[in-house]
């Protein structure tokens, strides 16, 4: 039994097969002999006193340097402690961040806290932020309104010796402002880095506002510097601009995004990654962009190794564009094409409709459709941007259709749409909007080969009651919602995989590239996890994903090899802790419940 303070616990299971402990190792469905499981090493370091809250994946608050394992939390009562762990004696100590109690961080999942050690040993601590400081300030006098709600040691590697608040040191704090889901980063060297939303101008709340915020901090100097450069002077050139890595003229005046994914492979090369909302005109619209730095950020390349000439990096197409790994920012339905007349079997096309108002003679406008019976399913959302009610109609002709409008909206994304609805030319769904609503949509179409023509068309009509068809603008494809969770990972010889969501908690994909196809693949992981997954890659070039299994692989191209974890769900593993030592600490437990601070160590024979 290791001795504790603060309710602190250890307990330690030692060579255990992970088919006993953390369950039998899968390969896409398929268990692995026994002999080749590793064994485990699992360590209970520190037990979080009851009602303490931990953050998600978007934060860092785990570190491991020289022997100690630090994290941030927050008690029951929103108040934001620190915890050093010395693996050696077993000892830890806790305090709070602020000594004086009336300091207590928001109560909602943007003001979680993240920490960074840099070279010389001064730990860095941000969070309790949400568009810090010009929407959402302090709960208290002494930190509201200053330039970023950011702490540092006063001595290294220490807790007991207190924390100085440096945010509001304009000298001394990273340049910019609107600061929301805040992370420290370390490459290899421990030079420490810094990524958070940010605003790239203050023009308003307009298209084009936010962008990401990418920093790296002189431990000689004590200060930062931001890696990027100002987005196009869209408001004009008397609004100030702030450097941003990535940034787009794009999202909505209330959303754009700019949740990022940063890491180190063991090269010491950086990969950063992104979700942003390109398109002001589709609410729920992402993209996913990638770029990659060989120089600590000076300048950057695709995954391919092509150059991206400067930052901040665009979607746009041009000299700054990054490397698109996912577009759904373009407007219109995902149209499923099947050759028979009951939407049986795979399609035989699936393209982008940019609307619906079809007019067919025999043939049905692909040569890849042989059938003159064919049938065709559309999905995706329509966006309803006015306010006030709205009837969306369909009208078919040589044919018949039948189609469901998510009024309730009872069915995410991820989840399958059936249509009850029976098979009729012609149906309409009423709908009030509060304005930029949008609505999950399903329309099906069975061709009659016997009728000479067909049409469909899709329509709605507005508050003026004026009718016309669906424009692009306000449809959006099957999968355009990424959520806005993004992590990065790269293998042994630097080849990066992205994950990325659906939708922010469910099942998660890795968008990977293939070194030897030279190009970027995409796989799902197979079982359904946290949204918000983190890849971690370990000492010896093993790459480590968790969540509610700790899952192990050489290489993203390869089968997955899956461990459940029975301490319950891990998050927020150390990453340059398992880069540099091979060992993985991290949080288990449930996120709002009681968790506690773990040590994995995978022992392979």
């Amino acid at each position: 039994m290791i001795p504790c303070q603060n309710e602190c616990s250890a307990q330690k299971t030692t060579l255990l097969q992970l088919s006993i402990l953390l369950g039998a190792l899968v390969i896409f469905g398929v268990s692995a002999p026994a002999a080749e499981l590793p064994s485990v090493e699992a360590t209970t370091l520190f037990t979080l006193p009851e009602g303490a809250i931990v953050p998600n994946n978007t934060y860092t608050p785990i570190w491991h340097v020289q022997g100690k394992t630090y994290a941030v939390w927050l008690d029951r009562d929103w108040r934001p402690m620190l915890t050093s762990i010395d693996e050696a004696t077993g000892t830890s100590t806790v305090v709070p961040l602020d000594p004086k109690p009336d300091y207590k961080a928001r109560q909602d999942g943007h003001h979680y806290f993240s920490m960074g050690i840099d070279k010389k040993g001064y730990l860095h601590v941000t969070g309790d932020m949400h568009n810090y400081s010009f929407k959402y300030s302090a709960t208290i006098p002494r930190y509201d309104r200053k330039h970023i709600m950011y702490w540092k040691s006063n001595k290294p590697y220490s807790l007991t010796d207190g924390f100085s608040f440096v945010g509001g040191d304009k000298d001394k704090v990273m340049p910019g402002t609107g600061w929301t889901y805040g992370g420290f980063y370390a490459d290899n060297n421990r030079e420490l880095y810094y990524v958070s939303r940010v605003r790239a101008n203050l023009g308003g709340h307009k298209t084009g506002e936010m962008g990401l915020g990418l920093y790296r901090y002189d431990a000689e100097s004590e200060r930062w510097s931001a890696i990027g450069g100002e987005g196009e002077h869209v408001r004009g050139d008397d609004v100030e601009y702030y450097p941003v890595a990535i940034w787009e003229n794009g999202g909505t005046p209330w959303y754009q995004a700019y949740m990022a994914g940063l890491c180190f492979d063991l090269q010491n090369r950086m990969h950063l990654a992104c979700t942003l909302n390109a398109n002001p005109r589709i609410p729920g619209s992402f993209v996913l962009i990638y770029g990659c730095s060989e120089d600590g950020g000076k300048t950057w390349m695709k995954a391919d190794g092509s150059p991206i000439a400067g930052l901040p990096m665009r979607c746009a197409a041009g000299a700054n564009q990054g490397d698109i790994l996912i577009r759904n920012d373009r407007p219109g339905l995902t149209g499923q094409y099947f050759d028979n007349p009951n939407l049986e079997g795979e399609p035989v096309l699936e393209r982008l409709d940019e609307k619906i108002d079809f007019k067919w003679n025999r043939a049905s406008g692909d040569p890849g459709i042989k059938s003159p019976s064919y049938s065709v399913r559309w999905g995706g959302n329509l966006t309803v941007p006015a306010r006030g009610p709205h009837t969306f109609k369909v009208v078919a002709t040589g044919g018949q259709m039948r189609m469901r409008v998510d009024v309730d909206r009872k069915f995410p994304i991820w989840k399958p749409m059936p249509i009850a609805e029976k098979w009729s030319s012609s149906s309409s769904v009423a709908v009030k909007s509060n304005g930029y609503s949008y609505y999950r949509f399903v329309l099906e179409f069975q061709r009659d080969d016997k009728a000479a023509d067909a049409s469909i068309s899709l329509r709605v009509v507005g508050p003026d009651q004026k009718e016309a068809v669906v424009a692009p603008e306000d449809l959006q494809p099957l999968k355009v919602q990424l959520g806005s969770f993004t992590a990065v990972c790269a293998d042994r010889r630097g080849n990066p995989g992205v994950l990325y969501s659906i939708h922010d908690t469910r099942p998660v994909l890795i968008r990977y590239f293939d070194e030897a196809s030279r190009r970027w693949n995409e796989r799902d992981i197979p079982h359904g996890g946290w949204g918000r997954q983190k890849a971690l890659l370990g000492s010896t070039g093993h790459i480590y994903f968790e969540s509610n299994s700790l899952a192990r692989i050489s290489e993203f191209s390869e089968a997955k090899e899956e461990f459940r974890h029975r301490l319950g769900g891990l998050f927020c593993g150390d990453a340059y802790g398992l880069r540099t030592t091979g060992v993985y600490r991290g949080f288990a437990g449930t996120r709002g419940k009681r968790a506690s601070v773990v040590r994995i160590r995978l022992l392979d024979k």
